[in-house]
């Protein structure tokens, strides 16, 4: 047999667990892109973090450690950055837990 009648033979149910698993794997890759996104954006918050907290002085003829600082918009700033950060971790939570919940090889084949 060929594989164009193959194909033509194949039943039903071995098209629909291809088609199932297709779908399932796509839908686990855009949780995890998700999930890689969120990381990355809390990478860059902590980046931002250490950045703000560099106050060093510049250079050795500079005599005022964090010169020009506006302390409101510092303060304001590395609040919200706090805030966002743990948006951040309770949605990366939310995405764990979802990812486990769904694509978890132990779980049961049940449908809740």
């Amino acid at each position: 047999m060929g594989k164009f009648e193959s194909i033509l033979t194949t039943t039903g149910d071995a098209v629909l667990q291809k088609r199932a698993k297709n779908l399932a794997d796509a839908t686990q890759e855009t949780f995890e892109d998700e999930k890689r996104n969120i990381e990355k954006r809390m990478r860059n918050i902590d980046n931002e973090i250490v950045s703000m907290e560099d106050l060093s002085v510049r250079s050795t003829q500079a005599l005022v450690v964090g010169e020009n600082l506006d302390t409101e918009a510092w303060v304001r700033k590395r609040i919200n950055l706090a805030l966002e950060r743990r948006d951040l971790e309770i949605e990366l939570k939310v995405i764990n837990g979802l990812i486990t919940e769904y694509f978890a090889e132990d779980q049961t084949d049940e449908i809740a």
